[in-house]
């Protein structure tokens, strides 16, 4: 017997690549799938606000946030709302053994290894 999963994680970069509007095929796909369902985890979601911000702000995120302009930017957006499409995947306190284990395993940065052990 084969198992198929309908559930698919998705990383920060595609739906970065969405909000820029460039290798939109995939996530287009993924979303208009209703077989299909989603998630993302609390690392994604930050991930993709911080270069939502940057897109959108026509600048760095550091300096949207010192001109007090992170507001501006949601206000003149709504392109992010497709993420509420999304289900989330909850973290819990085993991220404090796995994330280095993994991190070493296999030569990752912390919110790479912390996405993977969402799953």
């Amino acid at each position: 017997m084969m198992f198929m999963s309908n559930r698919v994680m998705v990383d920060s970069s595609i739906l970065i690549e969405f909000s820029k509007n460039t290798k939109t095929k995939l996530l287009i796909k993924l979303i208009s799938n209703t077989a299909i369902d989603c998630f993302i985890n609390e690392t994604v979601l930050s991930e993709y606000f911080y270069h939502f911000v940057a897109i959108n702000g026509g600048r760095s995120p550091l300096a949207t946030k010192e001109a007090g302009e992170v507001d501006q930017v949601f206000s003149n957006s709504s392109s992010y709302r497709f993420i509420e499409r999304f289900y989330y995947f909850q973290t819990d306190a085993t991220l404090f053994t796995l994330v280095p284990q993994l991190m070493r395993k296999y030569n990752l940065l912390s919110n790479d290894a912390i996405i993977l052990a969402t799953l």
